[in-house]
């Protein structure tokens, strides 16, 4: 995934390794690089969660972040494993 500050339509998608189309809480939980903690609402998609950006401000700060997919679902309730990605910078 390649990103940019402030990009609109950006998929962002997060395998999680395991069927979770039971689940009936999942959400992406990020990092900015600069250490804000937040959450995307995502769809269900077989064994990943899905976002795609919508306002300039989902993608706000450039630099690295880290980002973890919650769920809920029977059985389980948790984190996967993290992963990173980099918010690249613009000219303007």
């Amino acid at each position: 995934m390649r990103a940019h500050v402030g990009d609109i339509g950006v998929e962002i998608t997060f395998d999680v390794g395991e069927d979770v189309t039971d689940a009936t809480v999942h959400k992406l939980v990020y990092q900015k690089s600069s250490g804000i903690v937040g959450e995307f609402a995502a769809t269900v998609s077989g064994t990943a969660l899905k976002f795609t950006t919508t306002l300039v401000t989902e993608l706000d700060v450039a630099g690295p972040w880290n980002m973890q997919a919650y769920i809920e679902m029977p059985g389980f309730k948790g984190y996967s494993d993290m992963a990173s990605f980099n918010v690249l910078k613009n000219l303007r």
